[in-house]
Formats: structure tokens, sequence, C-alpha cells
């Protein structure tokens, strides 16, 4: 018996060390010439930033970034959008006679890719601040 369950241990070290790994992650590129803060509120809405992320004009930051053995966290463009939350805000900091129209909760904000090599499978939602997004008030 204890041989039985040192050995299906093993296997089981064996198979999920030699598993194929999935990368998932979402990145904001703000190719704007403004610098830009993200603002991720949770549900329920309390008014409390979640989390934040400041951008840099012509920079980027990768917001989520998940390892798993299990399969890639995002299959499709509709697994891009950050619904999760209550509601995500873009600012520009220090100037309030912008806004920021791009809209990280719709599908349309997003890109999907996915690449396949024998390490496993790394899949990516991307999205693009430019000067366009950002308009007066």
């Amino acid at each position: 018996m204890r041989s039985t369950f040192l050995f299906l241990s093993l296997v089981s070290v064996l198979f999920f060390a030699c598993g194929k790994t999935s990368n998932s992650k979402k990145i904001v590129r703000n190719s704007s010439t403004k610098d830009i803060k993200i603002l991720i509120f949770d549900k329920p809405y309390s008014g409390k930033e979640r989390e934040s992320y400041t951008i840099e004009a012509n920079h980027e930051a990768i917001i989520v970034n998940l390892t798993s053995r299990s399969g890639p966290m995002y299959a499709s463009l509709e697994n891009c959008v950050l619904s999760k939350y209550d509601s995500v805000s873009i600012i520009v900091p220090g100037d309030n006679s912008v806004r920021v129209v791009k809209d990280l909760t719709r599908s349309d904000s997003w890109m999907f890719s996915k690449n396949s090599n024998i390490k496993g499978i790394d899949v990516g939602c991307r999205a693009t601040i430019t000067n366009a997004d950002i308009v007066s008030k």
C-alpha cells in the first residue's frame, strides 16, 4: 500500500513538473504623448481602488500576469475584457481638462494573441491608448 502511494505521488510530481505551462498576460500600451493612470474598482463598488497603474507616455504595463498548468486563462478576445471589476477608469494625472474615452471593459478595446510551442501556450490581451483616445471634456 505504501509503495503504491509513493509510486502515484512520484507519477503525479513528474506529470505536473513536465507538463506544459500557459502564460496569460493583459498589457496596456500607452502610445499617447501624455502619462495615464488606470484605476480599477472592485465589485461591489466601494469607492476604493483595487489596483492602479501609472503608465508613462510611450510605455506599457502588464496589468495581469498569470501562469497555469491547467491551460490558458483567456481562450478568446471576449476573455480580455476586465469584466470581473465594477469599473475601470483611465485618467491623465494632473490634467482635468481631458478625459480618456477608451473603455477597457469592452472587447473592441483589446487585441487577442495566442502562441503555442513545445513548452506551452502564451496568450495575451493588449489594449493601446493613443492621442485619439484623449479628448477635451
